[in-house]
């Protein structure tokens, strides 16, 4: 399968939430999936190469422009990719 997750950010900062995603995804990988991660980025993206998941940039940043341009992004990398699952991890906007 081809998994999309979605994120605010990888940062390493401690953030459960992120780890529990990368971890997700990491098993993914190994049961031989396609993985790829959007979001804003941050420490863990070595990680995430490391672990076979490709990083995609995707800035949900809470200004309206901002998310406005997420969603055109979001929306091309759903296009390209083809997912057969997108797991969103974070609600943004709020």
């Amino acid at each position: 399968m081809r998994i999309l997750h979605i994120l605010s950010e990888v940062t390493d900062r401690g953030n459960g939430i992120v780890n529990a995603a990368i971890d997700l995804a990491a098993g993914q990988v190994e049961q031989g999936h396609t993985v790829v991660i959007a979001s804003a980025g941050g420490g863990h993206e070595q990680l995430l190469r490391r672990l076979g998941i490709r990083h995609l940039p995707l800035d949900q940043a809470h200004r309206p422009m901002q998310l406005m341009r997420a969603v055109f992004t979001l929306r091309r990398y759903v296009r390209d990719f083809q997912p057969d699952i997108v797991h969103t991890h974070v609600i943004t906007g709020l």
